[in-house]
Formats: structure tokens, sequence, C-alpha cells
């Protein structure tokens, strides 16, 4: 028999029970050491059990723990000391490396909520220090009765719940995270089907998307110099990234090879206004084109953007729809081939691509301006009206002396068998003082259009087709934010269908300023046709924080399209898939938070941390990681609220 003494007197033991007293010992100091140098690793402040002072006193299992209570309630009216006493028994209970790094992040995240002022409100019950800062109201003594109902720090959980969702609505998805320069080959994921066009950057070819198996444009720019510095190029791009317009082609993401820039863009299948022209399109339908080319061309200028390299060609159109009762032919047009893509300076010209026919009489004198853009439509606006350039000649010289000298004639035949609107609009395209010529915005509020029906397009739907996006839109908030992200890339990218083409329409019908960007006021009145004052107020607000990426007071179309979107015609395997590998940032099959983290327009911080983890959690059983099958539950569990 051996004596073994505790702070109780001796203790009487066996050999064989001294034995296995010892073996299981090792074994709970050899976990302890592992959990200490975990806590060391990831810099966790944990308090030694050999040190007397400065750090927390180790608590015996062979103390009493009446007098253990009793101790605490004595000395329960410092809030610095319960604060510590609730840490150091919670980091005892500890049993693995894993749950002390989880315990740490929370405690993190308790103690970063508390002491954030922008995601604290008044209800809060905070826990501080003596060293002046706030305390809570409720008395030392209710603070311990009801710790065990708060967490690790004594923050309220169902607060902490509350910010947590405030904070995640708060996060902003911004279209231009969504494009990206990939790794790697083209030929890994794009199928070169033909050449369709040279223009003045370089080579365009049609393609097929490998893994969505859709059509896409790829525009080849030959570097001057291989191996060339990329940054200018890719500076421009992202750019044209932030644009987001439904009459302005899409960028879905570029390479730089050692030889090219290429960049991926849609496939405007339907052809060119050039195929059109002289095929006797009714004043209606022309002016349906022209109202959507001035608000894709007033979107680039507000944004200081001219396009440089307005022509015939430049204006695409994605696809084409049939009215239902007068069976014209509308079209969705598409601006293409920025020449210069460059943010401008007024005061400062750069190298615009005009061709002859379409340059603006201020190009001569080394002028130049937003208005040089708005005369090449009245170029084109003159021809699909007639057939005919309203300045021709032999050579460049005699067009360039008729553009600034000569006007365009008047009494052409053609011209005047149109409507006196579609001509006075054509005057003031057509003014060789620039500053006296119209702005794309004047032009797109001009009588013609409203005459005509520019915006007939737009109101051509029946109201059963539009009830589920309307539906869709008004419960879209309540979705995760990783969902959002989803819905968001994959709007981005995937080929438009006949839902695209009627929320589209149920957009332009609620922006009535005609410039895509659709403000509160535009949203509520739209909405008031199919709820009431109330629901839309709230329904409004709520969109607007999650949905307005720019935090610019408007929504634009893209972000709209995303809320409307019917899910189940969305979320295919294929498409999933898709999305899975765009954020499976280094190819592991896994998805990791901190690639979630860079799509977002935030900060990484712990609410960031804890948004995302609420979500990979739930999915991946705390491994902080998500599988794509994880992933692919997750995505169509949305299908299902």
């Amino acid at each position: 028999m051996g004596n073994c003494y505790c702070k109780q007197g001796p203790v009487s033991l066996s050999i064989n029970e001294i034995g296995v007293y010892e073996k299981e010992n090792k074994k709970e100091e050899s976990k302890k050491d592992k959990i200490l140098k975990t806590a060391n690793d990831n810099n966790i402040l944990h308090l030694n059990p050999d040190k007397k002072k400065g750090t927390r006193r180790r608590v015996s299992f062979l103390e009493d723990p009446e007098k253990e209570k009793e101790r605490e309630k004595n000395r329960i009216d410092n809030n610095d000391y319960f604060k510590r006493r609730i840490k150091q028994k919670v980091f005892h209970s500890v049993k693995s490396p894993e749950e002390l790094i989880q315990l740490n992040n929370q405690m993190k995240l308790e103690n970063y909520i508390e002491n954030d002022e922008s995601v604290t409100d008044d209800k809060t019950l905070n826990f501080t220090s003596n060293n002046g800062s706030e305390t809570s109201n409720i008395s030392p003594k209710k603070k311990f009765k009801r710790r065990n109902k708060r967490s690790v720090t004594g923050v309220d959980k169902s607060q902490l719940n509350k910010k947590l969702i405030k904070f995640e609505k708060s996060i902003r998805i911004l279209t231009e995270n969504l494009i990206i320069q990939q790794k790697g080959n083209l030929n890994e994921n794009y199928e070169i089907i033909k050449k369709i066009g040279v223009g003045t950057l370089g080579t365009v070819y049609k393609a097929k998307n490998k893994y969505l198996k859709n059509i896409v444009a790829i525009k080849m720019i030959k570097k001057i110099k291989e191996n060339e510095d990329d940054n200018e190029i890719i500076d421009e791009i992202n750019k044209l990234k932030k644009l987001s317009h439904p009459n302005i082609v899409r960028i879905h993401e570029f390479y730089c090879s050692q030889k090219y820039h290429q960049i991926i863009t849609e496939y405007c299948k339907k052809g060119n206004l050039n195929k059109y022209i002289r095929n006797s399109l009714t004043e209606k339908q022309l002016a349906v084109i022209f109202y959507q080319i001035f608000s894709g061309l007033c979107y680039l200028h507000e944004n200081n953007i001219i396009h440089g390299n307005i022509k015939l060609k430049n204006i695409m159109f994605l696809t084409k729809e049939e009215d239902n009762q007068t069976k014209e032919e509308y079209f969705w047009v598409k601006i293409i081939d920025f020449s210069i893509d460059k943010i401008f300076n007024k005061n400062k010209q750069d190298s615009l691509e005009y061709s002859s026919y379409y340059k603006a009489p201020e190009m001569f004198q080394n002028k130049f301006s937003d208005k040089t853009d708005v005369w090449s439509i009245g170029i084109i606006l003159f021809l699909a009206l007639t057939g005919k350039v309203p300045f021709d000649g032999k050579t460049d010289d005699e067009i360039s002396n008729k553009i600034q000298n000569d006007p365009y004639n008047e009494l052409e035949p053609m011209l005047l068998a149109h409507s006196s609107e579609s001509r006075d609009l054509l005057d003031k395209l057509l003014e060789k003082d620039m500053e006296k010529r119209i702005s794309a915005k004047q032009a797109l509020n001009h009588e013609w259009f409203k005459n005509y029906h520019g915006r007939a397009l737009f109101s051509n739907f029946r109201l059963d087709e539009i009830q589920q996006y309307i539906h869709n839109l008004c419960s879209y908030s309540s979705e995760s934010k990783i969902s959002q992200l989803v819905l968001a890339f994959l709007v981005h990218n995937i080929p438009i269908s006949t839902s695209t083409y009627t929320i589209l329409k149920l957009f332009r019908l609620f922006n009535t300023s005609g410039d895509c960007k659709l403000t509160k006021d535009e949203l509520k009145k739209g909405l008031y046709n199919y709820r009431n004052e109330e629901q839309v107020n709230e329904i409004v607000e709520e969109l607007f924080l999650v949905l307005d990426g720019g935090s610019n007071g408007y929504i634009e179309f893209e972000e709209f399209y995303r809320a409307c979107v019917n899910k189940k015609e969305l979320l295919t395997k294929e498409n999933i898939w898709y999305a899975f590998k765009f954020l499976d940032e280094n190819n592991t099959n896994t998805i990791e938070l901190r690639t979630l983290m860079k799509a977002f327009d935030a900060e990484p911080n712990k609410m960031l941390e804890a948004v995302f983890n609420k979500t990979l959690n739930k999915e991946d059983n705390n491994t902080g990681i998500m599988t794509f099958q994880e992933f692919e539950e997750m995505m169509l569990n949305t299908m299902k609220d």
C-alpha cells in the first residue's frame, strides 16, 4: 500500500491503483500539453497553471464545489473578476486543441461585438472593466445568476444573433468582384469555334464554355511585345468591370497569356444594326432601338467614359421578341467594342477611333467630349431613317469638309416620310456646335420616344408572367449571403433566357426615368400595384440594404435580376458546379472561408467570419471548409424556402 497526499489528507491506494492513477495522469498531462502548445502556436492568451500571480488558479477536482461557489459569490461585484472567472472555467473545460481554437474564435467575436459601437444597440448587455467604460444596468448578482444563459464573455446570445443578421444584410456584393483574371490556359475552359470579326483592338472569336455549354465572344488583343506588363490593360478592364447596364455588353472574365490579352464577353447572336438597317424597320421599332442606345450611352457618360467608336457594327442585338398584339419584332440592344476603354478627362484629348463617316466637327479641331458620341448616334439615326449617310464623299478629305461646313439634307424625301419628332431629334443630334448639341440624357427624354412608344418593349407582358418574379423579389433578403453570392455569379455568367427578358421588362417598367438606376421611390411606386403600402416600404428598405452593392442609392439591372430570378431554372447541377469551381480558388474541391471573404466588398473581421461560419458550420460540421456535396445541398435548399 502507498500513500498519496492531497489537500484533504492522505489517501490510501494499492500498488495497482497507483499504476492506473499515474497512467491516467500522464494521459491527462499529455492532453494538456497539446492544448497549451496549440494556445502558444495560435497566440491564444492562456493562463499558465504553474504561475501564481496574474494568471488563473487551477481548480482542483478535490476542492469542495460549494466552497468554490461561495468564493465567487463573495467577489461577484467585481466585473473584471466575473468575466475572467467565466473564461477561466470555460478554457479548463476544453478537451482538445481544436475545441480550444473554436472557443477562442468565439470569445474574440463576442469581444469584438461588445466593443464595436456600429453593431451595438441600447438593449445589449455589456460587461466591461472598471476603466470608465460603460457597464450594464443589471446588478452584479443578477449578472451572475443569468450568466449561463449567455455566451462565454457574457454577451446575450439573442442579441448576438440579431447583430449578426443585421451585419450579414449589410455585406455588399459587387458585380466587379465576380469578374476575375483567370489563371492557366484559356483553351482549358473554352473551345474556339470560329473567327467572327476583326476590330480596332484585335480579333474576335465565337467560342463555347466547356462547363456551361453556352456560347461566348472572345476578344484577342495582341500584345505589342511578348511578356509586356499587363498592369495597364488590367487597370482598364477593372474600370469596365464596374459597368453594369442591360445595354452594355457584359465581361465574364479575362486571361493574360504570353502574347495576348483575352477578354470573354457575352455573345450577341442576332447580329448588329448594319444587318437590319436596310430592312425597312418601322419607326416604332427604331424608337425602341435608339431608346436603348441612348440609355446605355447615358450610363457610360455618367461614369465618365466615352465610347469612342460608335458605328453600325458596334450596335449589337442580343435577342429579339415579337409583340403579342402587333407581331412586330423588338430587339435587345448591346453596345460593344469600346475602342479606348479609358476614363476620360474633358481637358485632354485621347486617340479616339471614329470612322470617317461618324466623326464630329469638333474632332477636326482636336476637341472632344461626351457629346462627340452623340453626334455619331445622329449619323446612325439619319442612316436608319433614309438608308444613306448625311455626309458622303469619295475621299476622307471630302467627307471631313462636308462634316465641318455643310448642313445635312433636311429635304431628303425618305427623311420627310418620317415623323416630325424624329426629324427634330435628328436636328438636335447633328448640331455642329458641340456646346449647343444635346446630351445623351436629354435625348433619352425626347418627345419622339414618348410619342412613338420607345418604352413599348417594356410594357409588353401579361400580369401572370411577373407574379412569380414579384414574389421572388419581395422574399430575396431572407437568403443567406453565400447563396446570394452564388446567385449573383450565375446571373452574371449564364446565357439569357425568356425569363431574363421578362425581368428586364419589369425592371424597365419600374425605372420610369430610363437611366437603369432604380431608385427607392421608383421601386415603391412599381410595387404598390402588387403589395400594400406598409409591406412595400419594409420590403424596399430591406432590398436596398442587401442589393445596393455600391451604396449609391439605386439598384442596377443585374442586382434586380438576381433577386427576381427563378432559382429552379438557374440552379441546375451544371450551374452549381460552375459556381463551386469559381469559389474553389486553390482547386482543392473545397471552398474556404478566406476565399469567400475576397468575393465580398468587406474587410475581413470577426463579424464577417461569424456570418460565414454560421452558414459553413451548418453545412460542414465545423471544419471551416465546404465540399461540393455540402455546397450543392445548401443551394438546393434555397429553392425550398
